[in-house]
């Protein structure tokens, strides 16, 4: 079947052969065949009867990344079905937009679909994949639904989604190795990303979620266990606007929260959760604060750090939730002249020993920040309410009081400290194999006194990667052709200072301490890229390699071919020599061949040419070596030997 002009009767039936729409079509239900291939054209405009499918079984292609765009929408007021890839089929949808459908792309377990550089309008649901999936530069516009969802992803890499308007924005269950890079969410009525059954090796990146203050309750992103446990969870660079709450946790594992910020939400925080929780380098300011409590029948442990909370509260909501380190949170006030100042105070209360500090933080002049209070007995919390500190500056020192139960301890009670070393912040990379990674120690380590004067010292490394250093840059570089998972250890080193409380004087003293030296572990996942297969040479079946000259097909274009002499009237094979950088068994096929030709592919790389009976006419044809996503066309030009014949 092809497409040409318009074309009212309708595609329908089963594609069994290689097949192409093309210009202006109307199509029902179709059924792509296993080893067969629907070719989309570009600039293509099709339109889908009342609940029209399209069954893949074998490889659909939509589009180009470079030619106009193919639009697939409705051929009536009623809309189409959607396009299904099966067990066996293969999606590929580039610089496509797909409208007024039931569902836009749905694939079965087994099957892939890969979407770039796409939109998604007028639908009831946008892509649905249970099978392997990636999505590039895809824009869901008014989904009635989720816009898209994802099923146990494992190795999936999601990218550049753009969410305006729908039920739910991105909704994926159980994932493993699962990295989404980059999500602008709005117009959202229920929640801007979902994960639910926990995540393991999760990366969320670069996502916002906006509201715009008609679309309460709405939830920025919710990380739901429901019987799954959160694993090398990474949430970085997560912003939420104008939001019922910015961020919403339930479950049982290990979560990291880096970079986030929560404007204008009517929570920033709200965690429900058995395990530990990391919160790094944030800025918080909600109308309602943040709040914490634990699981059963488990106990939450808050790592709280480098963060801006304004003036709002933090709230922990039970015995069994505390923050185990709560270390340069900076609430905002100026002292008597009207400057800012920053002091990292350490706080350790009552029945808790030394070198288990409870609150450290930057504080500025007369502010106060709400924390939970707790009393020991061994490792036993026999007290709990909450107290008050309070910050005042004043001959050139900092003063500190405590208050709880109206009872005022002095400094003997606190053990401050000021410039703590730099500490590592967890750290995932994944890298295209045919990309790099460029950046600074500053990318790896967090300096809570903000000097930045960290000395990069050594830096070690995995295999399939190479990494150099100048000064405090760092390059990483995959090998050629390798991918999968390494890791880099790198070691910084940290001047830095101490504050310690005087037991009979009410102020503190700085004194300085000598440096340390940090260390962070970095995981490397080289990401697969498709490589092309490399044509070496072709030979005769003895091994004699064929020559190459340049030789004019027509119409002004010149090719290089490579030169086969044959006997006339003598069939001759050939063996076609060749390597696939990704290590994929390569074919070979016939692309297109002059009239008199007689050309077989015999299996394998080999081909045998058979001149026309009694004549030395040559030929020149071109042939295909393929792997599973290239084609490599090459030339062959036969030049036949006369013989003489007998009488």
């Amino acid at each position: 079947m092809r497409g040409e002009g318009t074309r009212d009767v309708p595609f329908s039936g089963l594609i069994d052969s290689d097949t192409t729409w093309a210009g202006n079509f109307h199509f029902a239900n179709v059924t792509v065949a296993p080893g067969a291939t629907l070719t989309i054209a570009s600039g293509s405009v099709g339109h889908g009867l009342p609940g029209a499918r399209i069954y893949v079984e074998g490889a659909l292609i939509a589009g180009n990344d470079s030619g106009p765009p193919v639009y697939l929408g409705n051929a009536s007021s009623s809309p189409w079905g959607y396009i299904q890839v099966n067990s066996t089929g293969r999606a590929v949808v580039r610089n496509t937009y797909i409208s007024n459908s039931t569902i836009a792309l749905y694939s079965y377990p087994g099957g892939s679909m890969e979407v770039r550089n796409s939109s998604i309008k007028f639908v009831e649901k946008g892509l649905l994949s249970q099978g392997h999936m990636r999505a590039e530069g895809v824009t869901f516009e008014e989904v009635q639904e989720d816009a898209l969802t994802i099923y146990s992803p494992e190795n999936v890499v999601v990218r550049d989604i753009t969410v305006i308007g729908s039920r739910r924005g991105i909704v994926v269950e159980r994932p493993i190795n699962f990295t989404l890079d980059g999500a602008d969410i709005s117009e959202v009525k229920d929640v801007g990303v979902l994960i639910s059954g926990g995540g393991r090796g999760v990366l969320l990146k670069g996502v916002r979620v906006r509201g715009n203050g008609t679309n309460y309750p709405t939830i920025g992103m919710q990380l739901l266990g429901g019987g799954g446990v959160f694993s090398d969870f990474l949430v970085d660079y997560f912003r939420s606007e104008f939001l019922t709450a910015g961020l919403q946790i339930v479950g049982v594992g290990t979560i990291h929260i880096n970079r986030t910020f929560s404007l204008h939400c009517g929570m920033d925080l709200n965690v429900t959760f058995s395990g530990r929780l990391y919160a790094n380098r944030s800025y918080m300011n909600s109308y309602g604060g943040s709040y914490f409590r634990h699981l059963p029948p488990g106990r939450c442990d808050v790592f709280y750090y480098d963060s801006y909370a304004d003036s709002r509260r933090i709230h922990t909501e039970d015995e069994l939730t505390t923050f185990t380190a709560l270390r340069n949170i900076t609430v905002g006030a100026l002292d008597q002249m009207g400057r800012s100042i920053s002091f990292n105070l350490t706080v350790v209360p009552y029945g808790f020993p030394p070198e288990d500090p409870f609150f450290e933080g930057y504080v500025k002049d007369s502010v106060k920040l709400w924390l939970p209070l707790f009393s020991k007995q061994g490792s036993q919390i026999v007290y709990y309410q909450p107290y008050n500190f309070t910050f005042t500056s004043g001959g050139g020192y900092l003063h500190v009081t405590i208050e709880t139960a109206g009872t005022s301890w002095w400094k003997h009670h606190l053990y401050p400290t000021m410039n703590l070393p730099a500490y590592s912040n967890i750290n995932i990379l994944e890298i295209e194999e045919d990309g790099l990674w460029r950046g600074t120690v500053e990318d790896f380590f967090t300096d809570p006194d903000g000097v930045g004067n960290l000395t990069l010292l050594s830096a070690e490394w995995g295999e399939g990667i190479n990494v150099t250093t100048e000064g405090e840059n760092i390059t990483i570089k995959p090998q050629r052709n390798w991918h999968g998972e390494s890791w880099v250890t790198i070691t910084v080193r940290d001047e830095y200072w101490n504050l310690s409380a005087l037991e009979e004087e009410d102020y503190i003293e700085i004194c300085p301490v000598e440096g340390v030296n940090t260390t962070s572990n970095i995981t490397v996942t080289v990401l697969p890229s498709p490589d092309p297969p490399v044509l070496l040479n072709v030979t005769y079946l003895n091994g004699t390699p064929l020559g190459k000259r340049m030789v004019s097909i027509g119409g002004g274009e010149v090719v290089t071919a490579w030169i086969a002499s044959v006997l006339e009237d003598t069939p001759e094979e050939f063996i076609v020599r060749a390597e696939d950088p990704d290590g994929e068994e390569l074919t070979l096929e016939l692309s297109r061949g002059e009239e008199g030709e007689a050309v077989e592919i015999v299996g394998g790389l080999a081909f045998t040419f058979t001149p026309p009976e009694n004549s030395t006419e040559g030929g020149l044809i071109r042939l295909n070596l393929t792997d599973s996503v290239y084609r490599v066309p090459f030339w062959v030009l036969f030049e036949v030997i006369a013989v003489n014949d007998p009488p």
